[in-house]
This record gives structure tokens, C-alpha cells and sequence, in this order.
């Protein structure tokens, strides 16, 4: 019988070398679990499984319902087991946009923690953004220039300005992808006049982001994991890109990106299945995923785009010594 989980906030300085940790990132659309190994001076990344349990999608008066909290409970039940298969010693999970605006997000953790003995920390924007900064910075593409760090969410979307050695500005904005969906409720496919009024709500929303860049003269944007992934799949088998492989980042050909995110914007959902390279659970939302992407491609002087694998998951591993947060005990 595999031993009970034990949750406690851990901060005793114990050498994770040599160890299997687990992160759980429970986003608004994605719930993502990680299982990598510890040794010296690496991290060795084993099992890593995303499912689309879509949190973001199942409000109702801001609360989420009961088939989507069913859905996500047995997503967490699946993960939990995979953790204990694969011998895992300490997983670390947090909660971002849905469940921290939902007013049961709280209730669902709490059942979580009771009946399955995984800890959830419920984290704010700032700290989603801090995460994600440190996972893109694990993989090796900031340089000593000042980039600008993009994650599409369903909840929110983060802006981190920063390079290889410090954050100088970052701020999480409510412009997650299945947000702009229940607020817009577009068509199949998205008419041009909801295309105008979702762009015209985005650039006013993160107005500030602009003036920004222009400070910072930042060129470079890094689109870190998620819808990212996405593109630069479609952009390898339709347009002559790179192959991701197992690379923590490669370039995107911003022309070829742009292109891109105007046809999608075209295709119905049915098309859009049908196109090699992307998966379904990213098929629904890819437009509004567009939309966003082409807010900064058009209003900035952005001349380089990459993709970056990491996002938050990744930063997270920093985080499992951290006594801020809880940290469950296998």
C-alpha cells in the first residue's frame, strides 16, 4: 500500500539531490504535472502530462461548476497516482487565475487536500509572473538585453520585462484567453467585428504594456509555453520552422507568425482540428490566443520572437525548499 501523503510547509534546508519532486500547475484551461529528478548540479525532466480540464470555461456567477470541479478532481486523483508510481518524494502545486477568483476555488482546495493529501497554494499575479520569469530564465534564452516575456492563460495573460539577471517590470493582466471567450462570446469562425472589439479591449487593457517597451527598448518577445507551443508546432509543419524537439527554446519567424495567427483567425473550430501540429485541447482558443499575440506583434517594435518550453512549471522547481509555500510529503 503506498505510504500516505503528509503536507507541511517545508523549510529545513533537506538536499533534494538525488530526488524525485513533482509540480502540479493547475491553470485555468491546462492542468500540468511535472515529475523530474534531482541530481547534482541538474535537473532531470521524466514524465511531464498536461490535460485540458478547462476551469476557465465552467463559470457560472463566479463560481465554477460542479462538472468542471469533477473533471479537475479526477485529473488531480490521476496525478496523484503517477506521482506515487513513479516514487516521488516531495510535488509542490499551485493554483492561478480561476481558482483564485472563484468564489469556491478555496472549497475545492480544501477538498483536495482532504481527500487526496495534495497541497494547493493559491498564488496571485505577481506571483505567477515571478514563476514564470524563473522557469523562461532556466532555460537559457534571456540574454544581458531586456526581452519581454509573454504567457498566454486562460485567466490572465503575464508580461514579464526583465533579462538574464533581474525582473524590471511584470504584471499579470485578466485578458486569459477563455476569459475573453465568455466575455466576447465569439462566433465560428470570429467575425471581423469581433476581432476589432476583442483587439480594441486587449490594447486597452494593457495600454501601459507599450510605453513600457519603449523604455526598456525591447525587440525581443518570448512566448513561453502554452498557445506558444502551439504556433511554433504549426509553424514547423506548415510554414518550414524549427522543430521543438526537446530544445528549451527555438526562433519563430515573425512574418510566418503573423500569417499564421490570420488564417487561424479565419478557420472554424472543425478546420482548426484539422490542422497538423495542433492538439485539441489547444483548438478551441487558439484564436483569441491570435488575438492576443497580434496586439503585441502590431503595436510594438518587436523584430524577434522565439518560443521558450518552460513557463511556470519549470520556475516552480526553485520553489520546493521555499517555506512560503506548502509542500506535500510522499
Amino acid at each position: 500500500m503506498a505510504k500516505k501523503s503528509t503536507i507541511e510547509k517545508y523549510g529545513n534546508g533537506l538536499d533534494t539531490n538525488n530526488m524525485k519532486i513533482a509540480v502540479i500547475d493547475l491553470g485555468t484551461n491546462t492542468f500540468n504535472l511535472l515529475i523530474t529528478e534531482m541530481v547534482p548540479g541538474r535537473v532531470i525532466p521524466e514524465i511531464l502530462e498536461k490535460s485540458p480540464v478547462k476551469l476557465g470555461l465552467g463559470f457560472e456567477n463566479n463560481r465554477i461548476n460542479q462538472d468542471t470541479l469533477d473533471r479537475a478532481y479526477n485529473c488531480l486523483k490521476d496525478y496523484k497516482q503517477l506521482i506515487l508510481q513513479n516514487n516521488v518524494k516531495k510535488s509542490i502545486a499551485f493554483g492561478t487565475s480561476a481558482l483564485r477568483s472563484a468564489d469556491n476555488g478555496i472549497i475545492f482546495v480544501n477538498q483536495i487536500q482532504e481527500e487526496l493529501g495534495l497541497a494547493i497554494n493559491i498564488i496571485d499575479g505577481d506571483m505567477e509572473a515571478d514563476l514564470i520569469y524563473e522557469g523562461v530564465k532556466r532555460s537559457g534564452i534571456l540574454r544581458k538585453e531586456a526581452s519581454l516575456i509573454m504567457d498566454i492563460g486562460g485567466g490572465s495573460t503575464e508580461y514579464i520585462i526583465g533579462n538574464d539577471e533581474q525582473i524590471f517590470w511584470k504584471k499579470s493582466f485578466p485578458l486569459g484567453v477563455s476569459r475573453l471567450k465568455n466575455k466576447f462570446v465569439p462566433s465560428d469562425p470570429m467575425l471581423q467585428n469581433e476581432i476589432t472589439d476583442v483587439t480594441e479591449h486587449v490594447i486597452s487593457v494593457q495600454h501601459e504594456l507599450y510605453e513600457l517597451l519603449k523604455k526598456y527598448k525591447v525587440n525581443v518577445l518570448i512566448g513561453s509555453s502554452g498557445s506558444f507551443d502551439s504556433f511554433g508546432e504549426l509553424l514547423f509543419h506548415h510554414f518550414n520552422g524549427l522543430d521543438i524537439g526537446d530544445k528549451p527554446y527555438i526562433d519563430l519567424d515573425k512574418e510566418n507568425l503573423k500569417t499564421l495567427t490570420e488564417q487561424l483567425l479565419q478557420l472554424t473550430y472543425k478546420e482548426r482540428l484539422n490542422l497538423k501540429g495542433l492538439v485539441q485541447m489547444r483548438a478551441e482558443l487558439i484564436p483569441l490566443s491570435s488575438i492576443l499575440l497580434n496586439a503585441i506583434l502590431d503595436a510594438a517594435e518587436i523584430k524577434t520572437v522565439q518560443l521558450c518550453t518552460h513557463a511556470l512549471k519549470e520556475g516552480a522547481l526553485n520553489m520546493i525548499d521555499n517555506d512560503k509555500f506548502a509542500v506535500t510529503q510522499h
